[in-house]
């Protein structure tokens, strides 16, 4: 990450927890994009250049493109499984899925806003990816819907382990996935 993106990063935390703390003393229904704004020390425009509404800096946030993730698949070993690189995968975007104590407080007592939660391009993640493990396995499919079955059960097993975390205690999102994958690999 450059600077200037670390910055950005910095401050859409800043804005996301200023709503968060907003959203446990009042509730979601009573934030408004005014007071988050006067929270985290910013004018309601700027507010709107990190976030395009206060729902959306009151749900999990969705760190990964679909330019990203495939980036992170081509750059495992070509001559491993599909499997073990979106396993690989997978580990190098796990911590990512894990919540501040505060946003995790929010989401359990308001799991109507987790609902409200989607990738910006999650239309786009899943064939890119699915593309890919198409393109590795060449003629080696096993079946046409393979590639299709490989990767959403693992963004599945990641979305389980991330979700279990936060109620699991002495487990981090890492081990999670790793036990998940596990789970996966081994057939369930």
């Amino acid at each position: 990450m450059s600077r200037r993106e670390r910055h950005r990063a910095r401050k859409r935390h800043e804005i996301k927890m200023a709503a968060v703390r907003l959203a446990l003393a009042s509730g979601p229904g009573e934030v408004t994009v005014d007071a988050i704004s006067t929270a985290a020390d910013i004018a309601p425009r700027t507010f709107f250049n990190y976030f395009s509404s206060k729902e959306e800096a009151l749900t999990p946030d969705s760190n990964w493109t679909a330019q990203e993730l495939l980036d992170l698949f081509n750059a495992q070993p070509a001559d491993e499984s599909p499997l073990r690189s979106l396993r690989g995968v997978a580990r190098q975007i796990a911590d990512s899925y894990a919540p501040s104590p505060e946003e995790l407080e929010l989401w359990q007592r308001h799991p109507e806003l987790l609902t409200l939660a989607q990738p910006e391009d999650e239309e786009e993640i899943f064939p890119a990816l699915i593309d890919a493990v198409t393109e590795r396995l060449g003629d080696d499919s096993p079946h046409p819907i393979y590639p299709s079955l490989l990767v959403t059960s693992v963004f599945g097993a990641m979305h389980c382990a991330a979700r279990a975390s936060w109620s699991v205690p002495g487990k981090t999102v890492e081990d999670l996935v790793d036990e998940a994958l596990d789970l996966l690999e081994r057939g369930l």
